[in-house]
């Protein structure tokens, strides 16, 4: 499953977790896993270790991050057959 970035959002914006999770509400994103990829990263494909990248805070002091790295965390943890969230895992499961 691919993901398309909505046609009004900038990749390189800063979005809150809940901004970002009511985007991705379809992938099953939700606010937490944006935390944890903060705080943890994610595993690319090539094996790199990631973190999102904060581009600022609100005045209410809640992180800000870019939404490209979102889409990258989600697609990459999708992707990865290690990950609880790998469509690959989902399917040997249900066999």
């Amino acid at each position: 499953m691919a993901l398309s970035v909505p046609e009004h959002i900038d990749e390189d914006v800063g979005v809150t977790r809940a901004m970002a999770a009511e985007y991705l509400t379809e992938a099953g994103v939700t606010p937490h896993m944006i935390s944890v990829w903060g705080k943890r990263g994610w595993v690319t494909p090539n094996g790199q270790r990631r973190h999102l990248t904060v581009v600022g805070t609100t005045p209410r002091g809640q992180m800000l991050f870019r939404y490209g790295d979102i889409l990258d965390a989600e697609g990459d943890t999708r992707s990865n057959p290690n990950s609880s969230r790998s469509a690959v895992r989902r399917m040997a499961a249900a066999t």
